[in-house]
């Protein structure tokens, strides 16, 4: 019994220090691979107001060509957009990964002030 109990506390340990480490901002990105990748991005663009770049790609074993969608969205948008794909493809194969910065609109920019000759 005492051996779970160390296990918890470890993984519990291990969470929070994630969590003060990457902050509550962290985000997840997500490659999607479907056929139905136009109206994913139309959905995650309309519903979820994220941005989507498709990819073109192709499969090495069948050589069919196919988008691959990238969506990095906060951890609170990672179930809307799981639920998003689930509806309009449940055949889609997700690639999720933890994204230690993001930067840009919707995320947080850490603004550079640029030196301008001593100005």
């Amino acid at each position: 019994m005492r051996d779970i109990d160390a296990l918890i506390c470890v993984f519990l340990s291990s969470y929070v220090i994630d969590l003060l480490i990457d902050g509550l901002n962290a985000a997840r990105a997500y490659f999607i691979i479907s056929r139905h990748s136009e109206q994913i991005s139309h959905r995650v663009l309309t519903e979820l107001e994220r941005g989507v770049t498709c990819f073109a790609a192709r499969g090495a074993y069948t050589g069919e060509q196919k988008e691959v969608l990238l969506c990095v969205v906060s951890r609170m948008e990672a179930v809307p957009l799981k639920q998003i794909v689930a509806e309009v493809d449940p055949a889609a194969f997700v690639i999720a990964t933890n994204v230690h910065e993001a930067l840009g609109e919707g995320f947080k920019l850490n603004k550079v002030t640029k030196k301008t000759g001593g100005k």
